[in-house]
């Protein structure tokens, strides 16, 4: 059974700005929530804020405040435990079945060797 947090991690992750957010601050490290709007030029500042809130909120950034600058960096721990959580629920549902494939019946399907 999914929980609330497996959920919450999901949708956070499945917006194509929030996506490009991750791998920015991946790549670039800690950043305050203005350069995080510079880099989304013409998105509006309120609107990246609210795409950070979003991916704190599911656990995938942490902030800070120095003074009134927000600073947001990935949660490398939680990131990782929901990422290997994800990655259970798949294999645990969708292990030699059809159960994910549109219209599958859950029958075995035969696993074809890598070539």
């Amino acid at each position: 059974m999914k929980t609330e947090f497996d959920i919450n991690f999901i949708k956070a992750l499945s917006d194509p700005v929030r996506q490009k957010i991750v791998i920015l601050l991946g790549e670039k490290g800690e950043l305050t929530s203005g350069q995080v709007a510079e880099a989304f030029h013409p998105l509006t500042h309120a609107t990246i804020s609210h795409h950070l809130q979003i991916l704190k909120a599911s656990g995938v950034l942490v902030s800070r405040k120095e003074g009134k600058t927000a600073w947001y960096a990935i949660d490398s721990p939680a990131l990782t435990r929901a990422m290997e959580k994800f990655v259970n629920i798949i294999k645990s549902c969708c292990a030699g079945t059809d159960c994910c494939v549109p219209g599958g019946d859950k029958k075995e399907k035969e696993i074809e060797p890598e070539k």
